[in-house]
């Protein structure tokens, strides 16, 4: 925010992100190199399982109840929430860097990654069921105010 007040800060931008791309590649190469799935026991899928529960549950919840406290529809809120069941990119920066600095042992490091995966592959899913649910109320929304016209 303070530097958007420079006129070069789109410079620093356009720069910034160039190399965003380069890296990030090689960001998601280094998470993987770190993951040692033949050490992986039950204790491991069973706590990736509960924050996956967990992940998606809070996600939903926090997304639905900012819709409502902005007073969107029930059908708009689900729809928002759902979108935000994907956000797991931070969580792998942060197991990273916990790994990193050995605050996460390996099965803990692993369980949150799984999470994160997760949640990114169920939310498309979940994205599209929402979506097709929303389009169907629109559409029904549509055709009740075009019978209430045409009366």
């Amino acid at each position: 925010m303070y530097f958007a007040e420079f006129e070069t800060s789109s410079h620093i931008h356009e720069k910034f992100y160039t190399l965003t791309r380069f890296l990030l590649p090689f960001f998601f190469i280094y998470v993987g190199l770190r993951l040692h799935f033949d050490v992986m026991g039950i204790s491991t899928l069973t706590i990736a399982v509960a924050l996956i529960a967990v992940a998606i549950i809070t996600k939903y919840l926090g997304g639905f109840a900012g819709c409502k406290i902005c007073r969107m529809n029930n059908t708009d809120s689900n729809f928002v929430a759902s979108c935000i069941i994907a956000r797991g990119d931070i969580a792998i920066i942060v197991a990273t860097l916990a790994h990193t600095m050995g605050l996460f042992d390996t099965d803990m490091y692993a369980a949150v990654i799984i999470m994160a995966v997760a949640t990114q592959i169920i939310a498309p899913v979940v994205i599209n069921k929402m979506y097709r649910k929303t389009k169907l109320c629109a559409d029904t929304e549509k055709k009740e105010e075009a019978e209430a016209v045409s009366e």
